[in-house]
């Protein structure tokens, strides 16, 4: 499954954004460091879930030790992308925050299963 997984994902893709803070140099005048928030264009696999868990039977009740909430939003994003210190997803225009991101594969780890809540 490892080895065919792109071929079983490529028509399911979807872009997504990727967003983390990156911090920068410190202002001469404040002091303060100096951060941006930086987009990473990505594509992965997207879905919404409803009822108690992941598919709506409640295969997830728990992802990274947070709870999973009817609306929140799944994305698998393979492990060939960054996703350190991503703090935000945006799919379409809207804006997720990133409740929760684990490793996921079998053997190895394959891809990020990233737990999702609409911010706007």
């Amino acid at each position: 499954m490892n080895a065919t997984r792109h071929e079983v994902t490529q028509l399911r893709l979807k872009p997504l954004t990727l967003v983390r803070t990156v911090l920068g140099a410190e202002d001469p005048y404040t002091g303060k460091i100096t951060s941006s928030k930086v987009p990473t264009e990505v594509l992965g696999t997207w879905m919404v879930l409803t009822g108690g868990g992941m598919g709506g039977g409640g295969d997830y009740e728990f992802v990274d030790g947070v709870k999973v909430q009817s609306g929140d939003v799944v994305a698998n994003v393979s492990t060939d992308y960054d996703v350190t210190g991503v703090e935000e997803v945006i799919r379409m225009g809207k804006r997720y925050s990133v409740r929760a991101l684990e490793p996921m594969g079998l053997g190895e780890f394959n891809r990020y299963f990233i737990l999702l809540r609409r911010i706007s």
